[in-house]
Order: structure tokens, then C-alpha cells, then sequence
């Protein structure tokens, strides 16, 4: 069964692979691929990829030669190169470095997956985690891609971004529907982003995967940029009764995370009675 979330960066066929590419964005696919698929062969590889055998192959051994990857018989994994240059990133973010005891907590409180999460252009990347919610079908782990403008962690990450900021990052970004929650348009987005501020935390239920439900709320760091903190977990851990409990303990958690580096941080506004609908 296909484990990798629908809205992640390379898909199978890629659509961002063609026989133009410069060499550089072809390992880049490669390493994309088998950082989705571990274990993955050649055929596989291929596949996902769109790259043509031959020179799949060729870019597969070189990789291995730099130890960028490892191979055990026909199975390629991600190589020790890669873990060090993480390594240096993890070790670089200090607010993930910082959160990961309140993300335990958050785990251990509430039974769902608890992450942080920064924006990379157009994306989201998730740095930093604790706790594995069952049934989630999206990879789970520090490292996953997605697009932004689709779940309550890219939400918080776009909400506080300075208008002509947020303009740019979404003028690169073609809207796809991921599931019929998902926003449809740039128009439905900035309403949900206006909720999103007035409640200084964030609720979504199926809108990366259907069966799926998060919130989040905002990390400001000592750059001023806005990381997102989130809870998330299968719609049949979803509790109503809980739900201001839990926003109340994410909301706190950016809080404390954000006075390490500056004073001001959103109003908290509890959810209204009554079942929760996708958004608020």
C-alpha cells in the first residue's frame, strides 16, 4: 500500500521530472524518491522518478560511491552524507531543539501526534516530532514536505506572514484539491487565514487526507518568522469535549515557545459550543 500523502513534493509518475532537467534536479528527484520509499529498487526508482533507467542507474551508483546513499542488494536507502547535513540543520534550529520537550508533553497529554513546523517557500517542513497517532496514513516523521496551503500547521504559517510576503508565496503555488475540504481557491484560503487570526490558533478536519483532523497554533522565533506547533491524529481520537482543552494547551505551547524571543503573541479565542465543522 501507497503510504505517501498526496500533497508531499515527488509523486509517482513525478510531474516535476522530464528528460530536460539539468542533472542536479534529477538527484534531487532520486534522493526525494528513496527519502519517500526507502528500500526502494532501481525499477522503483525509475518509476517514481521518470528518469530513464540508464541514467538512473548511473546517478543511483554515484550517489551510493559519495554515500549519499547506502545499498543492501537491489535495496537503495538514504546514506550517512545526508544524516550529517541533517544533523547540522537540526542542530542550527534552535527552536526545535527547544520545543521537542513540549511536543512530548503535548503527545503524552492528549494521545495525538504532536510536531513543529516551519515554512520553506511554497511548503511545509516538518522539524521537529513526538508521538506516532495510529492511523494517520501520511509519513510521519521531521523532514516531511507539503504544501502550505492545505491543514491547520500551513494555515498559521501563512496567517501572520505580512500580506505582500503571503502574495509572493502564493503566487507560486497552483491550488490542487487533495480532498473535497481541501480550499478550493486563493479567495477561500484568505477567509479561513482571517478566522484563523481572530482565534490565534487553527482547526482543520480532512483537508491533506480525509480521514485526518489538526490544529495548530503559531511559534514566533527569535527571527521573527512564524513556525506553526500542531496536534493531529485520526478523525476517531477527535473529541468535541476536548477541543478547548486541546486548543487551550496548543495555544499556550506557542505561547511559552515564543516568549524566548518576543512579547507579543495572538489572543486566544475558545472554540463555541456546538460539533466542529472543518473550519471553525
Amino acid at each position: 500500500m501507497d503510504l505517501v500523502p498526496e500533497d508531499v513534493i515527488v509523486r509517482a509518475p513525478s510531474p516535476v521530472v522530464s528528460t530536460r532537467l539539468q542533472l542536479l534536479d534529477k538527484i534531487i528527484a532520486v534522493l526525494d524518491a528513496l527519502a519517500q520509499h526507502p528500500g526502494a529498487r532501481l525499477p522503483d526508482v525509475t518509476r517514481l522518478t521518470g528518469i530513464p533507467k540508464p541514467t538512473c542507474h548511473r546517478l543511483l551508483q554515484s550517489l551510493v560511491h559519495r554515500h549519499l546513499l547506502w545499498r543492501d542488494g537491489p535495496h537503495y536507502y538514504a546514506g550517512a552524507r545526508l544524516a550529517w547535513y541533517a544533523a547540522t540543520v537540526w542542530r542550527a534550529d534552535g527552536l526545535a531543539h527547544r520545543a521537542r520537550p513540549a511536543l512530548r508533553a503535548l503527545a503524552e497529554a492528549t494521545d495525538l501526534g504532536a510536531v513543529l513546523v516551519r515554512r520553506a517557500e511554497g511548503f511545509r517542513v516538518t522539524v521537529a516530532v513526538a508521538g506516532r497517532p495510529d492511523r494517520i496514513r501520511a509519513a510521519w516523521g521531521a523532514g516531511q514536505i507539503g504544501v502550505v496551503y492545505a491543514g491547520a500547521t500551513g494555515k498559521v504559517l501563512l496567517a501572520w506572514l505580512e500580506r505582500h510576503v503571503r502574495d509572493e508565496v502564493l503566487s507560486q503555488v497552483p491550488f490542487r484539491r487533495l480532498t473535497p475540504r481541501t480550499p478550493p481557491s486563493r479567495e477561500a484560503l484568505e477567509r479561513d487565514l482571517a478566522v484563523v487570526r481572530a482565534h490565534g490558533w487553527a482547526l482543520t478536519w480532512g483537508e491533506r487526507e480525509t480521514e485526518t483532523f489538526a490544529l495548530a497554533a503559531p511559534v514566533f522565533d527569535e527571527r521573527g518568522e512564524t513556525a506553526a506547533v500542531s496536534l493531529a491524529g485520526h478523525v476517531a481520537r477527535y473529541r468535541d469535549a476536548c477541543l478547548a482543552q486541546w486548543a487551550r494547551m496548543l495555544w499556550e505551547t506557542g505561547r511559552a515557545l515564543s516568549r524566548l524571543s518576543t512579547g507579543e503573541y495572538p489572543a486566544f479565542r475558545p472554540p463555541g459550543p456546538g460539533p466542529r465543522p472543518a473550519r471553525f
